[in-house]
């Protein structure tokens, strides 16, 4: 028997016929303070809005205990974001631990992969990591675009979040610089692309004035 999806029973939505079409996912009004807060890229709030929706949005196993974190299956075509930005922003929300991939299909597997949602994330948690996905954005064109997903994700471990407690070290949630650290930041960056940029500049006369020399040398 197939089964309905979940309604809006006695509240004023309940005649609102798109909710009531297709049923609703619980999407966090907390992710859209969070949103406008750090201005976050589309494309990790896609990721994320597909991975919500297949997880906790889902209806799951009758065999499963109620209690139990909400799983669910995607595959990666279904989420309709960039593939490089997709897979960073699946890779990084799993380095968070705030979803586990239990089973891992194949990339041309329409069954998709099983994921699964802690349920004890917390709100100061989400907020770091939202943090950390402004100042991304912030960054965005600045070699980050290009970052291989798995060096990416690595940004949003639990600890790179600040989120590890650690009795000799101990942490804080992870908070986006201010403006005049990003400021200080970014002077620094160019300054370091300048003096590469040089180098390789440098770099390549040499080689040039040696090639020359090499040739002069065989012409004699």
């Amino acid at each position: 028997m197939k089964e309905e999806p979940p309604q809006l029973v006695g509240s004023l939505a309940a005649n609102n016929q798109a909710i009531t079409s297709k049923g609703f996912t619980m999407w966090p009004h907390l992710f859209t303070v969070l949103a406008r807060e750090h201005a976050v890229s589309k494309d990790f709030l896609v990721t994320l809005l597909y991975l919500w929706d297949a997880t906790v949005g889902s209806i799951q196993h009758r065999e499963r205990p109620k209690d139990a974190n909400p799983q669910g299956r995607i595959s990666l075509s279904q989420i309709p974001v960039r593939h490089h930005q997709r897979d960073k922003w699946l890779l990084a929300l799993i380095a968070s631990g705030f979803f586990k991939r239990i089973d891992k299909a194949g990339p041309s597997d329409k069954k998709g992969s099983l994921y699964e949602y802690e349920n004890e994330t917390t709100p100061e948690e989400w907020r770091a990591f939202f943090a950390k996905a402004g100042f991304c954005e912030e960054w965005s064109g600045d070699s980050l675009d290009d970052m291989p997903a798995a060096r990416f994700a690595f940004m949003f471990r639990r600890r790179g979040l600040g989120l590890d407690r650690w009795k000799d070290k101990p942490q804080e949630p992870y908070v986006a610089p201010r403006p005049e650290e990003r400021k200080n930041l970014r002077e620094f960056v160019a300054r370091r692309k300048k003096e590469i940029e040089e180098k390789v500049r440098k770099k390549a006369i040499d080689e040039k004035v040696r090639e020359k020399a090499r040739k002069n040398q065989e012409g004699k």
